[in-house]
């Protein structure tokens, strides 16, 4: 039986990944393929690569806030995007124990989108950084990356939660982990209608591709008061501690479908 777990984008929320994975283990729930979209594939990519995610964590408690306002502010002249995603990739190659993804422990996958060719581009072989800077390249945000004759962005608009890249790299149970950060309330503003028409289409896409994959179970994490790019600490060790709680909720489910299906 394999089991395999797909890991959602949304920037520090994607922190949740970390405590999910740690109550996964806990649990000695075996994970034999994970894939990634943004946020989800930098800690699905290190994860994989054979880094133990205690040593993910501690890495992630010993930054400043500046250290993630670092993140945002690695600025360069507007290229398709204004951020260069330098600092970020240097965080991640600092944690990645393998460099080629066939070397990784994990079966892994990073999930990215080719505005040239307009198709969803999996990236499951080859140099494990690439793979991961071309999921973060968040659209008009963050540099696109050039691989041949394609132009990768953040695979969060084409399959922010991969499920069924998970289900057709032969896992019989599937996890998925996303996150739910809507409310009814909201300033009618630019930035706000333009970020939730964004995120609309994304759910909406989400839910038609989950649809139908059997034996899967969906871990949400509550991410109320993080947001995409908090910069704090705080909210940082808030997102972990999020992803723990949700995922210890859902281990009778995922180990009564492991007996269930032997």
């Amino acid at each position: 039986m394999k089991i395999g777990l797909a890991l959602s984008g949304g920037g520090t929320k994607g922190l949740a990944h970390i405590g999910v994975i740690k109550v996964l283990e806990k649990n000695q729930i075996p994970i034999d393929f994970i894939a990634g979209t943004s946020a989800g594939a930098i800690i699905g990519g290190i994860y994989a690569s054979g880094t133990p995610i205690k040593d993910i964590e501690k890495k992630i408690m010993e930054m400043k806030s500046r250290d993630f306002l670092g993140f945002i502010l690695d600025l360069s002249k507007p290229q398709g995007g204004i951020v260069k995603a330098e600092k970020i990739m240097s965080f991640v190659e600092s944690l990645i124990s393998k460099r080629m993804i066939e070397e990784f422990k994990i079966p892994f996958a990073a999930i990215s989108a080719d505005i040239r060719n307009f198709k969803e581009v999996v990236i499951d072989k080859g140099d494990a950084l690439t793979a991961i800077r071309a999921s973060i390249a968040y659209p008009g945000l963050v540099k696109p990356v050039k691989i041949n004759d394609m132009i990768l962005v953040d695979g969060g608009i084409v399959n922010n939660l991969p499920m069924d890249v998970v289900k057709e790299r032969g896992s019989d149970i599937v996890i998925g982990v996303k996150f739910e950060d809507f409310t009814r309330e909201f300033k009618l503003n630019y930035k706000n209608v333009v970020w939730r028409s964004i995120k609309m289409m994304e759910s909406c896409l989400t839910c038609l591709k989950i649809k139908n994959i059997e034996n899967s179970i969906l871990i949400t994490p509550n991410i109320k008061g993080i947001s995409t790019f908090s910069i704090s600490q705080k909210l940082a060790r808030l997102s972990i501690r999020r992803g723990e709680s949700a995922a210890k909720k859902e281990i009778p489910r995922i180990k009564e479908m492991i007996n269930n299906l032997g």
